[in-house]
């Protein structure tokens, strides 16, 4: 029977989950794994280099391959997952039988400002003009938000001055006692 319980950070890229996830797992002693990191160490490959080798579609099959390796952990984990992860085959159903999913709601505008510098890092904006940006990114967020939102938690991000800890510690500490 398994025992480990793990909080699912999802959110568009850009809105924090590697950075809050490495901050939650550190205030609560547990260990924190970035599925895009997992995925590229598992076959030895950049994330860009694996959409342009396999498309989107083979990332998605090492992706599936990647939840399933963490679901069968035996500790409880800080997972921050890659922006569209939730979005498809059945990764959001296998997320929330497996723990808590959270949503870092960020509005189009500052996930734009954050993204402007790495979209060489970001296969699915990196032909995107700057000034095109915002708007994309809109589109696809309106695209993914109703997978978003059936989260377990949403949280709103309104500002990159924000505590996001201050809100996320709690909530995660509340569920993971409730083992």
């Amino acid at each position: 029977m398994q025992t480990s319980r793990h909080v699912y950070l999802i959110g568009f890229m850009g809105c924090g989950k590697s950075f809050w996830g490495k901050e939650l797992a550190q205030a609560l002693d547990l260990p924190f794994f970035d599925l895009d990191e997992l995925i590229s160490e598992l076959v030895g490959k950049s994330i860009p280099r694996i959409f342009q080798e396999s498309g989107e579609a083979g990332f998605r099959l090492l992706e599936t391959r990647a939840l399933h390796l963490i679901k069968d952990m035996d500790q409880s984990a800080i997972i921050a997952t890659g922006g569209g992860t939730p979005c498809f085959s059945n990764h959001l159903e296998l997320m929330k039988q497996n723990g808590l999913v959270i949503y870092l709601q960020t509005e189009p505008k500052l996930l734009a400002t954050r993204l402007k510098q790495e979209k060489e890092n970001r296969p699915l904006l990196a032909n995107v003009p700057d000034e095109q940006l915002e708007t994309v990114i809109r589109q696809k967020l309106e695209q993914r938000m109703e997978c978003y939102h059936q989260a377990d938690k949403v949280l709103e991000q309104h500002s990159n001055h924000q505590d996001m800890l201050a809100e996320l510690l709690p909530i995660c500490k509340h569920w993971l006692q409730d083992v």
